[in-house]
């Protein structure tokens, strides 16, 4: 079972299955997997702060703001304890023409790493896969425990 991180939105996951994400331009993909408790957890935001937070139909699109505290809380209430999982994020990266033009990347990155620091998630404890010249997709595997990054060159294990 493949489930797709929609853009704004989280999965959590407590058996079997794949979680992926979309391209991530500056957008960022924060991935948690927690194999002791059996769970992995995607939040895939592409815009830093909640006053870009959007509803179109009744469906949300959450900022990192907005949707990083909830995923987090959402991820530690399923029986998760964060500082013993793997913690990825992808994405962030610049690969436009002009990427100073529209510079949401780094404040994404900014945004994950602050939330994590709240949660008391040492830095040098993330794996961060960020600012390629590309974009590229993250995939949580909770069946073979991986984290997989793809990008034009193929994918990355983790």
């Amino acid at each position: 079972m493949i489930i797709k991180v929609n853009k704004g939105s989280f999965q959590i996951i407590k058996r079997p299955g794949i979680l992926r994400t979309s391209f991530l331009g500056s957008g960022v993909a924060l991935g948690i997997l927690d194999i002791k408790n059996k769970m992995a957890g995607i939040f895939h935001y592409i815009f830093p702060y909640k006053e870009n937070d959007l509803e179109i139909d009744g469906n949300y699109i959450l900022s990192g703001e907005t949707g990083l505290p909830l995923f987090l809380e959402e991820f530690q209430k399923a029986g998760s304890n964060l500082k013993e999982s793997k913690i990825v994020i992808a994405g962030a990266s610049c690969y436009k023409t002009f990427p100073s033009l529209l510079n949401l990347a780094e404040l994404n990155l900014k945004v994950a790493l602050a939330f994590l620091k709240k949660e008391k998630i040492e830095e040098e404890k993330i794996i961060k896969k960020v600012k390629y010249p590309f974009s590229v997709s993250l995939e949580i595997n909770l069946k073979s425990h991986t984290i997989k990054i793809e990008k034009l060159e193929g994918r990355e294990e983790l």
